[in-house]
């Protein structure tokens, strides 16, 4: 997906607080990222994505709620499918 946003043939939009949450699940044990390689990443997501800053938050999943923000980015980038 990521190399799809890059060429231009899909839209990825991205907020700040869901590059924080990815910086962070990154660098977890599970994968186990340096912060430096994480930094890295999030830097190249934010280039190739449309960055979007939600005004209106969503509270809809209960078991996750950093999967709001997923949501909230959806509803303000006007994503269709």
């Amino acid at each position: 997906m990521l190399a799809a946003a890059e060429a231009g043939s899909i839209r990825l939009c991205v907020s700040s607080a869901i590059l924080a949450e990815v910086a962070d699940v990154l660098q977890r044990k599970k994968f186990g990222w340096s912060a430096t390689d994480a930094k890295e990443a999030i830097a190249w997501i934010a280039q190739i994505a449309d960055n979007v800053e939600p005004i209106e938050l969503v509270d809809l999943v209960k078991d996750d709620p950093s999967d709001n923000r997923i949501l909230e980015c959806a509803v303000y980038g006007r994503s269709t499918t």
